[in-house]
């Protein structure tokens, strides 16, 4: 049984996957392919939107890769995700909150960080 949290979380994940998916879509019915992209590459907006969207795909494969108990597997998913974008990041989040994994890194993953003292 998943704890009431998760679910709500779960359910989120699977509605914003779902957009995505419908949006994908969407453009891949009705858009200009990459004569498209290329135009929004060159807009100030849309090149600041391609950069914070890799970021955070970055940031989110670094997540992934640190948290997978076998490194290979978060290869593979950080690959997946940084190739099939958020949906695919969609997907990885959903199997997470589905499977109750927790904590989110491995204990043997936790780096141990030096203490200050004063």
């Amino acid at each position: 049984m998943i704890a009431a949290p998760r679910k709500i979380a779960a359910i989120l994940v699977a509605a914003l996957g779902l957009l995505m998916a419908a949006m994908l879509a969407h453009g891949f019915a009705n858009g200009g392919g990459w004569d498209e992209v290329a135009r929004l590459a060159r807009l100030p907006w849309g090149a600041a939107t391609f950069v914070d969207v890799y970021v955070g795909l970055l940031l989110f494969s670094g997540w992934v890769i640190a948290r997978e108990k076998s490194r290979a597997a978060g290869i593979a998913w950080a690959l997946a995700i940084l190739l099939g974008g958020n949906l695919i990041a969609c997907l990885y989040a959903l199997r997470v909150l589905l499977r109750g994994e927790s904590p989110p890194l491995p204990p043997d993953r936790i780096p141990d960080l030096p203490r200050q003292t004063p």
